[in-house]
């Protein structure tokens, strides 16, 4: 039997082309996607003259960034002199994913979000089925 913190950790290998793949997980934990949607969202509270104003700037960009961060875990992707590009610390893993190619990129997003994970499903359907 799984443990809780082992039934969400299989991971999907993204190919890429050429031999080259990404390994990403197939579930984000809470805090994971918390710390996505915290990129996201920067909100801002003014006050003056006793009115307040709330606005807030989204940022999917930072979002996505931060998910495909999070969901990465491994991969054979390397740098001109044919080193891999690093994943390790965070600083060295965020710098090598801004060397991805967008296409690449978005592929690698795709899949994180679900998009590719159960290809005989139509588009915007719920894998979830709750009762009629």
């Amino acid at each position: 039997m799984p443990t809780y913190l082992s039934r969400h950790d299989a991971l999907q290998k993204v190919d890429l082309g050429d031999d080259f793949w990404v390994e990403v997980k197939t579930h984000l934990t809470h805090g994971e996607t918390k710390t996505a949607r915290r990129a996201m969202i920067k909100a801002r509270l003014t006050i003056t003259d006793e009115k307040s104003e709330t606005s807030a700037d989204i940022d999917m960009v930072e979002y996505q960034d931060a998910k495909v961060f999070a969901a990465i875990v491994n991969w054979n992707l390397t740098d001109a002199s044919d080193n891999i590009l690093p994943l390790q610390p965070d600083e060295a893993k965020a710098a090598s994913i801004a060397l991805l190619d967008d296409a690449d990129f978005t592929k690698i997003l795709a899949v994180v979000e679900g998009v590719s994970k159960d290809k005989s499903k139509k588009a915007g359907t719920s894998a979830r089925q709750f009762p009629g």
